[in-house]
Protein backbone atom coordinates (compact mmCIF):
# COMPACT_ATOMS: atom_id res chain seq x y z
CA UNK A 1 0.00 0.00 0.00
CA UNK A 2 1.24 3.75 -0.14
CA UNK A 3 3.50 4.81 2.18
CA UNK A 4 1.58 8.19 3.28
CA UNK A 5 -1.96 6.49 3.58
CA UNK A 6 -4.16 8.94 4.85
CA UNK A 7 -6.58 8.01 7.88
CA UNK A 8 -9.07 5.77 7.25
CA UNK A 9 -12.92 7.62 7.62
CA UNK A 10 -14.08 4.03 7.46
CA UNK A 11 -12.07 1.74 9.73
CA UNK A 12 -15.24 0.73 11.77
CA UNK A 13 -16.20 -1.23 8.80
CA UNK A 14 -14.22 -4.72 7.74
CA UNK A 15 -10.93 -4.58 5.93
CA UNK A 16 -10.50 -6.42 2.59
CA UNK A 17 -7.27 -6.65 0.39
CA UNK A 18 -8.10 -6.22 -3.52
CA UNK A 19 -6.47 -8.96 -5.76
CA UNK A 20 -6.49 -8.79 -9.94
CA UNK A 21 -4.47 -11.44 -11.75
CA UNK A 22 -2.63 -12.69 -8.43
CA UNK A 23 -1.57 -9.16 -7.59
CA UNK A 24 -2.84 -7.36 -4.96
CA UNK A 25 -3.82 -4.16 -5.66
CA UNK A 26 -2.52 -0.82 -3.89
CA UNK A 27 -5.98 -0.06 -2.53
CA UNK A 28 -7.37 0.07 1.29
CA UNK A 29 -11.17 -1.87 0.66
CA UNK A 30 -13.86 -1.38 3.23
CA UNK A 31 -16.71 -3.68 2.92
CA UNK A 32 -20.55 -2.20 3.54
CA UNK A 33 -22.35 -5.65 3.86
CA UNK A 34 -24.75 -4.33 6.80
CA UNK A 35 -28.19 -2.69 5.69
CA UNK A 36 -27.20 0.41 7.53
CA UNK A 37 -23.23 0.67 6.00
CA UNK A 38 -24.92 0.33 2.73
CA UNK A 39 -27.48 3.12 2.92
CA UNK A 40 -24.52 5.25 4.41
CA UNK A 41 -22.06 4.42 1.61
CA UNK A 42 -19.66 7.39 1.27
CA UNK A 43 -22.27 9.97 2.17
CA UNK A 44 -19.82 12.79 4.41
CA UNK A 45 -16.94 10.96 4.19
CA UNK A 46 -13.97 12.31 2.57
CA UNK A 47 -12.25 10.02 1.06
CA UNK A 48 -8.58 9.67 0.59
CA UNK A 49 -7.31 8.32 -2.92
CA UNK A 50 -6.34 5.26 -1.55
CA UNK A 51 -9.85 3.55 -0.07
CA UNK A 52 -12.43 2.36 -1.22
CA UNK A 53 -15.84 0.72 -0.05
CA UNK A 54 -16.97 -2.48 -1.61
CA UNK A 55 -21.12 -2.48 -1.36
CA UNK A 56 -22.27 -5.71 -1.69
CA UNK A 57 -25.18 -6.74 -2.32
CA UNK A 58 -25.85 -3.72 -4.48
CA UNK A 59 -26.28 -3.33 -8.13
CA UNK A 60 -26.48 0.69 -8.64
CA UNK A 61 -26.09 3.78 -6.69
CA UNK A 62 -26.04 7.45 -6.52
CA UNK A 63 -24.26 10.56 -5.81
CA UNK A 64 -27.50 12.31 -4.26
CA UNK A 65 -25.70 14.62 -1.21
CA UNK A 66 -22.28 13.61 -2.53
CA UNK A 67 -19.28 16.18 -2.56
CA UNK A 68 -16.96 14.83 -4.35
CA UNK A 69 -16.85 13.03 -8.22
CA UNK A 70 -16.63 8.93 -7.37
CA UNK A 71 -14.69 6.08 -9.83
CA UNK A 72 -16.98 3.54 -9.34
CA UNK A 73 -17.17 -0.22 -10.84
CA UNK A 74 -19.90 -3.16 -10.99
CA UNK A 75 -18.84 -6.28 -10.59
CA UNK A 76 -20.26 -9.35 -11.09
CA UNK A 77 -21.33 -12.25 -8.99
CA UNK A 78 -18.02 -13.43 -9.24
CA UNK A 79 -16.35 -10.64 -9.23
CA UNK A 80 -15.96 -9.30 -13.20
CA UNK A 81 -16.22 -5.79 -13.83
CA UNK A 82 -19.39 -5.44 -15.90
CA UNK A 83 -18.98 -1.38 -16.27
CA UNK A 84 -17.05 1.28 -15.21
CA UNK A 85 -17.92 5.07 -14.76
CA UNK A 86 -16.78 8.38 -13.18
CA UNK A 87 -19.73 9.45 -10.92
CA UNK A 88 -20.32 13.38 -10.20
CA UNK A 89 -22.33 14.67 -7.22
CA UNK A 90 -26.50 14.23 -7.74
CA UNK A 91 -25.71 11.11 -10.81
CA UNK A 92 -27.82 7.66 -10.65
CA UNK A 93 -26.34 4.68 -12.22
CA UNK A 94 -26.91 0.98 -12.16
CA UNK A 95 -26.15 -2.07 -13.96
CA UNK A 96 -28.04 -5.15 -14.82
CA UNK A 97 -26.09 -8.42 -13.97
CA UNK A 98 -24.58 -6.15 -10.86
CA UNK A 99 -24.10 -7.93 -7.96
CA UNK A 100 -21.77 -5.56 -5.99
CA UNK A 101 -20.39 -1.78 -6.48
CA UNK A 102 -16.45 -0.98 -5.52
CA UNK A 103 -16.88 2.87 -5.00
CA UNK A 104 -13.38 4.58 -5.43
CA UNK A 105 -11.64 8.19 -5.59
CA UNK A 106 -12.31 9.70 -8.91
CA UNK A 107 -8.78 9.02 -10.72
CA UNK A 108 -8.52 5.29 -9.33
CA UNK A 109 -9.90 3.81 -12.60
CA UNK A 110 -6.66 5.47 -14.63
CA UNK A 111 -4.12 4.89 -11.76
CA UNK A 112 -5.10 0.92 -11.54
CA UNK A 113 -5.89 0.80 -14.89
CA UNK A 114 -8.96 -0.59 -13.88
CA UNK A 115 -11.84 -1.62 -16.91
CA UNK A 116 -15.02 -3.41 -18.11
CA UNK A 117 -13.73 -7.44 -18.38
CA UNK A 118 -11.27 -7.79 -15.43
CA UNK A 119 -11.99 -9.94 -12.44
CA UNK A 120 -10.97 -8.47 -9.25
CA UNK A 121 -11.43 -11.02 -5.95
CA UNK A 122 -11.43 -9.48 -2.38
CA UNK A 123 -10.24 -11.20 0.96
CA UNK A 124 -10.41 -10.13 4.46
CA UNK A 125 -7.60 -8.44 6.49
CA UNK A 126 -7.48 -9.40 9.67
CA UNK A 127 -7.37 -6.78 12.53
CA UNK A 128 -3.75 -6.10 13.83
CA UNK A 129 -3.15 -7.28 17.22
CA UNK A 130 -3.80 -5.43 20.37
CA UNK A 131 0.10 -3.93 21.55
CA UNK A 132 -0.16 -5.25 25.33
CA UNK A 133 3.17 -4.93 27.72
CA UNK A 134 3.37 -8.92 28.56
CA UNK A 135 3.79 -9.23 24.26
CA UNK A 136 6.51 -6.49 23.74
CA UNK A 137 9.80 -7.71 23.13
Amino acid sequence: MGAASAPDPLSHLPALAAWRAGRCLDLRVRLAASFGSRLRGLLGVPLPPDLALLIRPCASVHMWGMRQPLDVLFLGREGTVLQTCTLRPWQLRGAARAHAVLECAAGTLARLDLRAGQRLQFQAVAPPLPRTPELQP
